[in-house]
């Protein structure tokens, strides 16, 4: 989040000037603003939200109650769980991270 805040990639903040090497000065209000507007994002990001967990839960029970909900959450799990276990088992080298990183990087524009 404070990378992303600080990359200049957020429309909602811009880039920081904190060393106040920008050449006028008169844009404090606009500074202002959007410290206010980065402490608004960083509210609604991490602050904890209430959570009725039993609505919630009756709310799916309810939507999973026919039979063919039923099968279908049934075939669900049972692929999530496969995946899992696809993954723990999976082994990655080094040869894999590298590629990962290349792809992300240069999906990313980073070279």
């Amino acid at each position: 989040m404070t990378e992303w805040l600080q990359s200049g990639d957020s429309q909602a903040t811009g880039p920081d000037d904190v060393d106040g090497d920008s050449p006028v000065d008169t844009d404090k209000p606009v500074r202002a603003e959007k410290l206010e507007q980065k402490d608004k994002i960083q509210e609604l990001i991490f602050a904890e939200k209430p959570i009725d967990t039993k609505a919630i839960e009756k709310y799916l029970e309810e939507l999973f109650s026919s039979p063919d909900a039923k099968a279908a959450l049934k075939e669900v799990r049972k692929c999530l769980e496969d995946l899992g276990d696809t993954m723990r088992r999976a082994t990655v080298s080094p040869r894999d991270l590298k590629n990962w990183l290349i792809s992300s990087l240069l999906n990313r524009g980073g070279l």
